[in-house]
């Protein structure tokens, strides 16, 4: 797997920048999508990066000190000889055989009420949200638990062990990155309801539960009155 040293430079420059405070997101956004690359563990670092900013109102740097922490170590990575992140190999088989098999039932669900809506009616289509939907959130919010295998992950991912953290992390000392102060590098973006109504999971569960149920009790035998 090739390492781009030079796109690798780029993301660690803006992502300084911004941990710095001298750029907003929208100059983040920019810098760190100049261009795409074959280098795996850098594309990958970019996917995540999409969830510590927002694309929408312009704002400073705004993460908890466990992101802080997380966005250092990464900084250390890409400025280090690693060619891709070793979490892959620390998801075990059930894991993967979890997701094909909850795939492999969302395309039969679908396929199946696709069917008996085209031949019964449309009010099929809401049974893959009730057969399908419970399942995925719950798998996704399990997964972690069994990805982890006993290690406390977080203390040094992306890397594979803490003492290879350590063994990197002077490479951070050059980017001069402030010590996190959540007064500065955690001030809330939006209201504190906008955050509850936009969490993932809750409109996950939302969309793919409740609203299939909701519109089956419409279903249900009505009382019809009479007329006088």
């Amino acid at each position: 797997m090739p390492i781009d040293r030079e796109a690798r430079r780029e993301v660690v420059l803006a992502l300084s920048a911004f941990m710095r405070g001298e750029i907003d997101n929208f100059a983040f956004d920019v810098a760190i999508h100049k261009k795409s690359s074959r280098d795996q563990a850098l594309e990958a670092f970019r996917t995540a990066l999409w969830f510590v900013y927002d694309d929408c109102k312009c704002h400073r740097i705004s993460v908890t000190e466990t992101c802080w922490n997380y966005l250092r170590r990464q900084i250390a990575f890409l400025k280090s000889d690693l060619e891709e992140t070793p979490i892959r190999r620390l998801v075990p088989d059930s894991v993967r055989r979890g997701r094909f098999l909850l795939g492999l039932g969302s395309l039969m669900s679908i396929s199946a009420t696709g069917y008996l809506a085209v031949r019964d009616s449309w009010f099929w289509l809401c049974m893959p949200g009730l057969l399908i939907g419970l399942p995925f959130c719950g798998f996704h919010v399990l997964r972690d638990r069994f990805t982890r295998k006993g290690q406390d992950l977080k203390t040094f991912y992306p890397f594979a062990s803490g003492p290879q953290w350590e063994r990197y992390e002077p490479l951070l000392e050059e980017e001069r990155l402030p010590k996190f102060d959540p007064a500065i590098h955690c001030r809330p973006i939006r209201s504190g309801v906008f955050y509850k109504l936009a969490h993932v999971p809750a409109v996950v569960f939302a969309s793919l539960v409740l609203t299939p149920i909701l519109m089956l009790v419409l279903l249900l035998p009505r009382k019809h009155r009479n007329p006088s």
